[in-house]
């Protein structure tokens, strides 16, 4: 279990063999068919389980972030720079790094124009790259919106003074959103929203499909997915509610739900 990811959290390095593709590779190049993509799927979240059990939050479920080992042909979640770790009593952050295409509703903030002015002053000693990275995207009313991405001081710790809305505590339910953005990809042959290659919003319009997202948005966005138990599935991943997205229970919808059991009907 302890392969089912690999990267550092802390100074605790995860050391797994080569991987022959990434889900991305697998996805534009083996094109899989609605099965196969039930096993892909099954063996992500068998990770996601595995790492919530150890209390973190991986904070970057996506493509990229899934690699196929050639040692047993299986999945493993990679990359854990963005892993934050919960607890019932607090505990860390998410969105200090971060692919906003795949993020919850709650890990977005729109600003008015002093707000903004804020959050650049916040932003200004950093390089050029971040700043364009986390930098507020605009629509054609005016409207900012930007991810509730933070700096850490020297210690690792968050540097919140400054910062013009609250930061977003870790918690399992922002990995279930994205497990459900990865489920729509995988089924529906487009990503949830129009990302660019690093699975960030391409433009306002993106981030305000995230951040105000709604049981119409749910159903508009949804539609495109044919298959009925896919659609039900991805529907109860991808809810605004971030407490009602918590109660998600992963080992009985993989043990029970007709998308992993379509003998079941």
């Amino acid at each position: 279990k302890e392969e089912c990811f690999g990267g550092s959290v802390g100074s605790r390095a995860i050391v797994m063999d080569a991987a022959d593709r990434n889900l991305f590779q697998i996805y534009q190049s083996e094109r899989p068919d609605l099965n196969k993509v039930r096993m892909l799927m099954q063996q992500v979240m068998e990770c996601v389980q595995h790492l919530h059990e150890k209390k973190l939050v991986h904070g970057d479920i996506k493509m990229l972030n899934v690699v196929r080992l050639s040692l047993d042909n299986r999945l493993r979640l990679i990359d854990l720079d963005a892993a934050a770790k919960f607890s019932r009593h607090g505990g860390d952050y998410v969105c200090s790094k971060f692919s906003s295409a795949i993020l919850p509703p709650e890990c977005f903030a729109k600003l008015d124009a002093g707000q903004v002015t804020k959050f650049e002053a916040y932003f200004e000693g950093v390089d050029a790259e971040l700043r364009e990275k986390v930098a507020p995207k605009v629509d054609k009313r005016g409207a900012s919106y930007v991810v509730k991405t933070f700096s850490l001081d020297d210690k690792g710790a968050p540097k919140i003074d400054g910062l013009p809305y609250e930061l977003v505590e870790a918690s399992v339910a922002v990995d279930y959103w994205s497990l459900g953005a990865l489920l729509f990809q995988l089924v529906a042959g487009e990503p949830l929203v129009p990302s660019n290659r690093d699975d960030d919003c391409v433009n306002a319009k993106s981030m305000a499909i995230l951040a105000s997202w709604n049981d119409d948005a749910a159903k508009r966005n949804l539609a495109v997915i044919k298959d009925a138990a896919a659609w039900d599935l991805a529907s109860k991943l991808l809810v605004r509610d971030p407490d009602e997205r918590a109660k998600f229970d992963i080992k009985l919808t993989l043990d029970t739900h007709p998308f992993f059991h379509p003998e079941s009907g």
